[in-house]
């Protein structure tokens, strides 16, 4: 038993020694990401009537079913690529879309903008939860440094 424990504390040193440089890496390296926004922005306008289509997917979903809806954005999508038209321009000549949903709301509903939903939140959650293991992966090697 003392052995084994002895084992376990080894081991959980050597781990923390190992992992506390690394995430100290990896804490560097995410502050020192830069965010090309106008590179990020020209992606996103090229993108964005595709990007955002989950909202329109499950707002027509409250009346079709997720998979009509899930069907009809997918071939729509595919129709808009292939004849290269705005997705909004296809799916408005969809009797099927314009029974349920306005241009207008298409247009909103579309806007990737409005699909970061709580993106914001989770990269704050993410980079706490990230310090608070560096933290105490130091702590813990501080503790078993000093046996």
């Amino acid at each position: 038993d003392l052995i084994s424990n002895m084992t376990t504390n080894q081991i959980v040193q050597d781990t923390c020694n190992l992992a506390a440089p690394l995430m100290s890496d990896f804490k560097s390296l995410f502050s020192n990401i830069i965010v090309n926004t106008e590179a990020m922005a020209k992606n996103l306008e090229s993108s964005s009537q595709f990007i955002a289509s989950g909202n329109l997917m499950l707002k027509l979903a409250t009346f079709l079913g997720t998979q009509d809806s899930h069907r009809i954005i997918t071939e729509c999508i595919k129709e808009s690529i292939l004849v290269e038209q705005s997705i909004v321009k296809i799916l408005m000549q969809k009797s099927v879309v314009r029974k349920y949903v306005t241009e207008k709301e298409v247009i909103s509903l579309l806007d990737p903008k409005k699909f970061t939903g709580e993106s914001k939140k989770l990269v704050k959650k993410t980079l706490r939860n990230a310090n608070n293991a560096i933290k105490n992966i130091k702590n813990r090697r501080e503790k078993f440094t000093n046996h």
